[in-house]
C-alpha cells in the first residue's frame, strides 16, 4: 500500500512538473519579445528668414556661401536622425512664394526647395501649430503644406494629425498652440487621445506651442496641460515658443520636455543680445521598448548641442557638444527640472 502511495505520489509530482513546464513554455511561446522604438525630437526650426534680416547674414545668405547645400544647416545630427525611427521639429514659418505677410513683426518664409533640407535629414514629420504657420496669411499656409505633403514629410498639428506604421507598431503625433492658455484645450486634447487610441495608436505624441518666451521656468498652465495629456494616454509631451530649454519632468512613467529651445532656427543672427545669448539646445532621444504592441519603459537620453558654431553670429548650423560642455548642458537641465514637482533627477548623455 505505501508502495502504490508513493507511487502516484511521484506521479502526481512529475505531472505538476510537466503542466507547469508546459504552462511556462505555452507563456514564452504567446509573449512576444521586446520590440524598440527610437524617435528623436529637437525644437524649433525656421528654415529661411524675416525682411528685416541683417544684410548678408541671413539663412538664404548663410547657405548660399554654403554652395546652397541641403545638408549644410542639419549636417551635425546625422548620427541620429539617419538611425533613429522618427524624427520630429516644430516647423517656425513658411515655405513658399507669397509676397503679402500678416501684420506682425516676424514673419517667417524660405523658398519652397528648401523642403530638401528636411528630407535631407531625414526628418520625416513636423508640428505646424505654432504662431508663425500663417506669416504669410492663407496662400503661405497652404503653399507650405502642399510643399510638405509632396516631398513626404509628415504634417500635424492645426486640426492635422500624422500617423505613421513603423514595424508594425502605430505611431501618432497631435500637436496644438496653447499659449493662449484657453482652457478649451484640455477637452480637446482629451478626445484627440482618446480618438488616437481607439484608431489603434500604440504610441502618441503631444506637441505643444505654449509658455513665456525665453523664460527656463514653464507655466503652471503648462504644467497642468501637460500632466493632463499624460493623464488622458499621451507617451511624450514635448513644448516649444519659450525659444530656451526648460526642465522635463518624469510623470507617471512618461516625460514632459517643456521646451526643447531653437534648433536650426533663421528666426535670428545675432547671438550676443542679452535675448539670444542663452544657444544651449539639445536633442531628445526616447528608446520605446514594447511588449505585445504595449508601452512597457521609455528611456530618455538627451544629446547636447548650441545651435550655432560661431557665437556672434547664427551659421545656422547646429554642433555637438562634448566632454565639460556636454555635461554643463546635462546639469543645466537637471538644474531648471530640479523646482518641477515631478522634474528628473538624473539625465542620460546620449551619443
Amino acid at each position: 500500500m505505501k508502495k502504490l502511495l508513493k507511487g502516484n505520489f511521484v506521479f502526481c509530482n512529475l505531472l505538476i512538473v510537466f503542466i507547469i513546464g508546459g504552462l511556462i513554455g505555452y507563456s514564452a511561446l504567446t509573449v512576444e519579445k521586446p520590440e524598440y522604438l527610437i524617435i528623436t525630437v529637437a525644437g524649433d526650426c525656421t528654415i529661411g528668414s524675416y525682411p528685416e534680416v541683417m544684410p548678408g547674414k541671413s539663412f538664404i545668405d548663410v547657405l548660399e556661401k554654403n554652395n546652397n547645400s541641403f545638408e549644410y544647416p542639419f549636417k551635425n545630427t546625422t548620427k541620429w536622425f539617419h538611425q533613429d525611427d522618427l524624427t520630429i521639429v516644430n516647423f517656425e514659418g513658411t515655405l513658399t512664394e507669397a509676397q503679402v505677410p500678416a501684420q506682425k513683426k516676424w514673419r517667417f518664409k524660405g523658398p519652397q526647395e528648401y523642403v530638401n533640407i528636411l528630407n535631407k535629414a531625414d526628418i520625416e514629420a513636423v508640428n505646424l501649430a505654432n504662431n508663425h504657420s500663417y506669416d504669410y496669411l492663407k496662400e503661405g499656409y497652404k503653399d507650405t503644406i502642399a510643399t510638405l505633403d509632396n516631398a513626404g514629410v509628415g504634417v500635424f498639428g492645426n486640426g492635422e494629425v500624422f500617423t505613421k506604421e513603423i514595424r508594425g507598431i502605430r505611431v501618432t503625433l497631435l500637436g496644438y498652440q496653447a499659449f493662449s492658455q484657453s482652457e478649451v484645450i484640455f477637452k480637446k486634447v482629451q478626445q484627440d487621445l482618446e480618438k488616437a487610441r481607439k484608431n489603434g495608436a500604440k504610441v502618441v505624441i503631444c506637441s505643444f506651442h505654449w509658455g513665456v518666451e525665453y523664460q527656463n521656468t514653464p507655466t503652471k498652465f503648462q504644467q497642468r496641460l501637460g500632466r493632463h495629456a499624460i493623464d488622458a494616454g499621451a507617451d511624450l509631451v514635448i513644448g516649444h515658443h519659450p525659444h530656451i530649454l526648460q526642465g522635463i519632468e518624469e510623470y507617471k512613467g512618461r516625460y514632459i520636455a517643456y521646451s526643447l529651445g531653437n534648433f536650426v532656427f533663421g528666426g535670428n543672427e545675432l547671438l550676443t543680445d542679452q535675448k539670444h545669448r542663452d544657444i544651449d539646445t539639445i536633442l531628445l532621444q526616447q528608446e520605446i521598448e514594447l511588449v505585445d504592441k504595449a508601452v512597457a519603459r521609455i528611456k530618455l537620453t538627451v544629446v547636447p548641442f548650441q545651435i550655432s558654431g560661431d557665437k556672434e553670429f547664427n551659421n545656422y548650423q547646429p554642433v555637438q557638444m562634448a566632454g565639460a560642455e556636454a555635461i554643463r548642458i546635462r546639469d543645466k537641465l537637471l538644474k531648471i527640472s530640479e523646482p518641477l514637482q515631478y522634474g528628473i533627477k538624473e539625465l542620460e548623455i546620449g551619443g
